[in-house]
């Protein structure tokens, strides 16, 4: 029942992979020959989204020193699979983007946080499906208006089988929080019972692109680029998670 579960919840997040650029651990990953003493076989069965609002191709991946993210462009971008040529095909302001990501439908939205998706989103269907609580499914966002993703429109997902959620102060749509109390608030959620799957999203390069302060947006692409980093080292060393848990990172 778990596995189909996650079969669901995939085959949504598939439609999205579009706006996916790293897979950490492949769904079902058998070690290569040279390693197959054991044989040993990685079942994914926690998946992480991890989203970096609003970064330039031109200072990530466009540059090739990765000098803004040494991280992710070389020790993580080893450990998995880099996509580089996807194409987002519909509106790419944050509120649609993300409903993108989470239902695998192309929306026009609207951006203050006031408007659900029209359909329902992966953490909705896996809810559903495996008749689990709340806290199983987890949206963690240093923005407020991410709230919405908890819901949809559709007459028969509205306020069902919605997941928990920490975005921005009580859920306030006009209202972020810093990407370090982002950041703390994804190392508790480690540390007590993981959620089986969880979107996280970081503002501060955004935020800092839209204001043009250049020298913030750099360092903030440095800073999410450390953030991306220690999540997959906490990752790897629960041993809740370890070898048993996706890791995507990508933008909106």
């Amino acid at each position: 029942k778990f596995e189909h579960s996650i079969r669901i919840c995939m085959r949504l997040l598939i439609l999205s992979t579009l706006v996916i650029s790293f897979s950490f651990l492949n769904f079902s990953y058998t070690t290569p020959e040279k390693d197959r003493v054991t044989n040993k076989k990685f079942k994914s069965e926690y998946f992480i989204v991890l989203v970096i609002d609003g970064p330039r191709f031109t200072e990530t991946f466009g540059d090739t020193t990765h000098r803004y993210i040494p991280h992710l462009g070389n020790e993580l971008s080893k450990e998995g699979v880099l996509m580089k040529h996807f194409y987002n095909n519909g509106p790419t302001y944050t509120n649609a983007g993300h409903t993108a990501i989470t239902t695998g439908v192309y929306q026009r939205i609207s951006n203050a946080g006031k408007e659900l998706p029209k359909n329902p989103s992966f953490f909705q269907y896996y809810l559903k499906s495996m008749n689990a609580d709340k806290t199983d499914a987890f949206i963690v966002s240093s923005k407020g208006k991410l709230e919405i993703l908890a819901n949809s429109k559709d007459k028969k997902w509205w306020n069902m089988y919605m997941p928990s959620t920490y975005c921005g102060p009580n859920g306030n749509s006009s209202e972020y929080v810093s990407d370090d109390q982002t950041f703390n608030k994804v190392n508790q959620l480690f540390e007590s019972n993981p959620p089986h799957l969880m979107l996280i999203n970081f503002l501060a390069v955004d935020s800092y692109g839209h204001s043009n302060e250049w020298d913030k947006y750099l360092n903030a692409l440095v800073q999410f680029d450390e953030y991306a980093f220690q999540i997959w080292r906490k990752i790897q060393s629960n041993p809740i998670l370890k070898d048993k848990t996706t890791l995507f990172i990508t933008k909106d």
